[in-house]
Parts: structure tokens; sequence; C-alpha cells
């Protein structure tokens, strides 16, 4: 299957039936989530063999991931953390944060949002990333490539001030 832009899913219940299928090759495979790419990827021989592997061991003991990372990022001030407990806040609303109680570094906060399904409950684990100046170079260290990501910004700041003086004439 591999260099095939367009998979996005291997059907794994029928893969996993051929009892003589010894490896299955992924590579270039770039919207395919599963196996993932740290699998299909690998650069050794055994990368096949490892995906029909990850596949069966999936179908096995797999089970569905409820648990994720959403990463805020902005500037300072954009409003990150007001967005963050306004999220979490039974009533959707912040209150004014002040200069004191800025974000320092990072802020850790677990949100569990209410579902109406039976299954597990989502959890994010969110990640509010200082947006001063100063803290910048550390918000690599918080990327990740399954990470689900908020762009906070205001956008009053980047008002196109010839525009709004041409709409008040």
């Amino acid at each position: 299957v591999s260099d095939n832009f367009h998979l996005k899913k291997i059907p794994v219940e029928s893969v996993c039936k051929m009892e003589r299928l010894r490896s299955i090759e992924c590579t270039g495979c770039p919207r395919l989530v599963s196996p993932p790419p740290e699998i299909t990827e690998q650069k050794n021989d055994q990368a096949a063999e490892n995906a029909l592997t990850f596949l069966r061991q999936a179908l096995e003991s797999g089970e569905a991931n409820t648990e994720m990372v959403l990463v805020v990022i902005g500037n300072g001030e954009a409003g990150k953390t007001s967005m963050i407990r306004a999220v979490t806040s039974r009533d959707a609303k912040s209150e004014k944060i002040n200069e004191d109680e800025r974000t320092v570094g990072i802020n850790m906060t677990v949100w569990k949002p209410k579902t109406t399904r039976d299954d597990k409950p989502l959890s994010f684990a969110m990640m509010d990333l200082a947006g001063q100046a100063v803290y910048s170079m550390t918000h690599q260290f918080f990327l990740m490539r399954r990470g689900v990501y908020v762009l906070v910004w205001q956008a009053k700041k980047y008002v196109d001030h010839e525009a709004e003086d041409a709409l008040k004439e």
C-alpha cells in the first residue's frame, strides 16, 4: 500500500484475518493514521513487519484514546488564560486577569467536558503557554505532532488604521 497519497485507513480486521500475511509496507502514505508514521517510516528492514504487528496488537487489545493535549498559544495578553477559564467554567465566562496573575512559563489545566455519549469521557490536558517574548524560545519543547492547537489573538491589535480612517470619512 506504499506511496498511496489518498490512503487514510487500512481495514484492520480484514488485513489481520490474512494469516499468511507477514508484513505490510506503508511508507509514503502521509494521510495514514494507523499504523502511525513512527512505525511505518522506520529506516530498517523490519518496518513492514512492525506495521503488521502494530495492527494486530491494536485489534487484539487496543482501545480508543480519550485523552488529548490541547496547546493554547498566542502573544502576551491575547486572552489565552481567559479563554481557558471560560471554556472550563460552568457559565462559560472568565473574570478579568490581573497583571500579577499572568501566565509565567506554562499553566496546565485538565478539562473534562460533559458528553452525551455513554463512552469514556474526553479529557483534555490544556497547556497555556506564556505569550511574552522572553518565553517564546521555550514553546518548541511543548509542540507535538498529535496535539490540538488553539491560536488566540486580539484582532483589534491588527486593525488596518488606514482602512479604519477611510471608513470614518
